[in-house]
C-alpha cells in the first residue's frame, strides 16, 4: 500500500519518468534475454557445422579407402588376366604386342640423320634441311621443327637467329 501512496503523491512528470525507466529496464531485460538465446543458437549452429564437417570427412575418408581398395582389386584382376595372356602367347611363341612398343611415327627423320645432313659452322634454315633430307631419299619430315628444337635444347646445334640453325 505504501507504493500506492507514493504513486498517488507523484506528479505526472514523475510518473511518466518512472514508467519510461521501467519500460527501458524491460526492454534491456528482453534484449539481454534475446542476446543470450541468440548466442546459444549460434553456439548450437557452430557445433552442428563442426559435426557435419566431421561426418563429411569420415565419409570422404571411407570413400577414398573404398576407391583405393577397388583400384587395387581391379589392378590385380588385370594383371592376372595379362599374365594368363602372356603365358598363352609364350606357349605358341606369339606376342600380340611387344612389351614397351610405341606407336611409330611415319616419315620422321632420326636425330642422327638430321645431324648428318648439317655441316659444322654452316647456317641452315628448316627448309634447307628438309630439302637435303628429301634429296637423300627420305620422304618429307612432318615434325622437323620439333626435332630441331630438341637438338637445340640438347646443345647439339645452336640457333644464332630465329629459324636459323647451326651445327656446333
Amino acid at each position: 500500500m505504501g507504493t500506492e501512496k507514493d504513486f498517488n503523491e507523484m506528479s505526472a512528470e514523475e510518473l511518466y519518468r518512472l514508467a519510461k525507466e521501467r519500460e527501458e529496464k524491460e526492454i534491456q531485460a528482453k534484449y539481454e534475454e534475446a542476446k543470450g538465446a541468440i548466442d546459444e543458437v549460434r553456439k548450437e549452429l557452430k557445433e552442428l557445422k563442426k559435426a557435419h564437417g566431421r561426418e563429411k570427412r569420415a565419409i570422404a575418408k571411407k570413400h577414398r579407402q573404398e576407391v583405393k581398395d577397388l583400384e587395387k582389386r581391379q589392378l590385380e584382376e588385370v594383371n592376372g588376366v595379362q599374365k594368363r595372356l602372356d603365358d598363352m602367347e609364350m606357349v605358341i611363341g606369339v606376342r600380340s604386342k611387344p612389351k614397351g612398343s610405341r606407336r611409330k611415327r611415319k616419315n620422321t627423320a632420326s636425330v642422327q640423320e638430321i645431324m648428318g645432313v648439317m655441316q659444322p659452322g654452316k647456317d641452315y634454315r628448316a627448309k634447307d634441311i628438309q630439302e637435303a633430307l628429301t634429296k637423300s631419299g627420305r620422304p618429307p619430315v612432318q615434325d622437323l621443327h620439333q626435332r630441331l628444337g630438341y637438338l637445340r635444347n640438347k646443345g647439339e646445334i645452336e640457333s644464332p637467329e630465329r629459324g636459323v640453325y647451326r651445327k656446333k
